[in-house]
């Protein structure tokens, strides 16, 4: 026995389900070395080098996926390299020509690692050098937590960059710190440091312990 069904036009039923492709990008940021000294070795200028390494934490995979970087102002690019794509040197301190790094598709689990060889100029003060990096890519990104990277590296003469290590604010005593260790080394009396009087200046008391237990 069949029922007959009169209208058969409204025996179907449709539903679309839109999906969102979904990606979770990861940049981290290295530098080597830290501290650059920057009179050592003589007459030279030192280089630095950046690794960056981007990682799609997925679930999906991550379309045109581009990494920029800006460097910091007192360094010159030698190269820059990727794994993946192709890069621009870009300009140092220049936020509107940074380095640009185009990686392409990215799927989940896939790395990209970027090296940025620079020279750090010949430096008579200690500085930080600052450089900031963001990853970026046409697929959504639920989390832009770990989508910028930063490295501060310290720099300068060998002898103020340790000064700095020592924990001194760069003011007061810390300058008379540096001027007294300054004169003792170019009297060569770095050996009788023990017999001046520095109960007055701590910043010069805790540079010299250091000095001491670097033997350099």
């Amino acid at each position: 026995v069949y029922t007959v069904d009169p209208d058969l036009s409204n025996n179907e039923a449709q539903c679309s389900i839109h999906v969102t492709a979904v990606a979770d990008l990861q940049l981290t940021k290295t530098d080597t070395p830290d501290p650059v000294f920057t009179d050592k070795p003589p007459n030279k200028s030192p280089t630095l080098l950046y690794t960056l390494v981007v990682k799609n934490l997925g679930p999906s995979t991550a379309v045109n996926v581009v990494v920029k970087d800006i460097l910091p102002s007192s360094v010159t690019i030698n190269e820059v390299t990727s794994t993946k794509g192709s890069c621009n040197l870009g300009v140092p301190d220049d936020p509107t020509r940074p380095v640009t790094c185009t990686i392409g598709s990215l799927a989940k689990g896939d790395i990209a690692t970027i090296w940025i060889n620079v020279t750090v100029r010949r430096l008579t003060e200690f500085i930080l050098l600052r450089n900031d990096a963001i990853v970026s890519s046409d697929t959504f990104d639920l989390d832009n937590s770990n989508n910028l990277a930063s490295e501060i590296t310290k720099a300068g003469p060998k002898l103020l960059v340790l000064a700095n290590a020592v924990g001194e604010t760069p003011t007061g005593n810390w300058y008379l710190g540096l001027a007294a260790i300054g004169l003792i080394l170019t009297v060569g009396l770095i050996s009788s440091i023990a017999a001046i009087s520095i109960e007055k200046t701590p910043a010069l008391k805790h540079l010299v312990n250091f000095l001491r237990t670097r033997k350099e």
